[in-house]
């Protein structure tokens, strides 16, 4: 029976290319059992050169290599904690899906910004916004 620290291991080493025969010598283990292990879990190295995206990585962080408690009534964790996850698209940004940005011009500062429509953003920033509605000509200037 392999432990959950021996599975963190295989994957951490997987992502970083090392080879099944090694990983079960580090681990004192069946190369069958490494590799069985791989293939069910998507660290197969054709898996690993053209990974799936909607494959999953099924148990495992995506950045770090944690295993995850996975909760069978909601959609499947990618990542252990927020950190991981921040740091992991700060890493591949390449990796985001941009196609439904808009660019928009602030009416405040004239500066372009962009955003997704379902944020419904009128203004850059919130100083922008609160110039606008406060300190703007014709506005309300503070008048309590």
């Amino acid at each position: 029976m392999m432990t959950g620290e021996q599975k963190q291991q295989i994957y951490v080493s997987r992502r970083k290319g090392v080879p099944f025969v090694e990983i079960a010598a580090q681990l004192g283990m069946s190369r069958n059992t490494v590799k069985t292990f791989c293939w069910r879990n998507g660290l197969t190295d054709a898996e690993m050169a053209n990974p799936q995206p909607n494959r999953g990585y099924r148990g495992f962080c995506k950045r770090c290599g944690k295993r995850l408690d996975q909760k069978s009534d909601s959609r499947p964790k990618v990542f252990c904690t927020d950190e991981c996850r921040i740091l992991w698209w700060k890493v591949h940004p390449h990796k985001l899906n941009r196609k439904s940005l808009q660019t928009v011009k602030c009416p405040c500062c004239g500066d372009e910004f962009t955003h997704y429509p379902s944020q419904k953003k009128t203004f850059c920033s919130h100083d922008c916004y609160i110039q606008n509605r406060y300190y703007r000509e014709g506005g309300h200037d503070n008048a309590g």
